[in-house]
């Protein structure tokens, strides 16, 4: 049970310590780099995986088109919703904030 805890506490670390980083990703319109590590540091892999295809996409085509955009803020939204279920409410809302 002590090495639960230690990891809960542990990834709460890493989270605290990405915050900054994602305020200024997203403040830069650098959006999709910070769900990717929001995705990465909460070890979601699947979303992780999603927003590397988005990346990728977006380099082929030099730009977010509309379906593209769509799709992407509906994995963004799966990534706030794992998010709430892994973070405690304190830290899910300063988490919630950068974006």
């Amino acid at each position: 049970m002590d090495d639960l805890r230690w990891k809960v506490a542990s990834k709460d670390d890493e989270v605290q310590a990405i915050l900054p980083k994602l305020k200024r990703l997203t403040s830069g319109n650098h959006h999709n780099e910070a769900y990717l590590l929001a995705a990465k540091t909460l070890g979601a892999k699947k979303l992780e995986q999603k927003f590397q295809a988005i990346e990728k996409l977006m380099d082929l085509d030099g730009h977010l088109d509309s379906n593209l955009s769509k799709y992407s803020y509906s994995t963004y939204q799966d990534l706030m919703e794992f998010a709430k279920h892994s973070l405690s409410d304190d830290l899910y809302k300063l988490f919630y904030m950068c974006f």
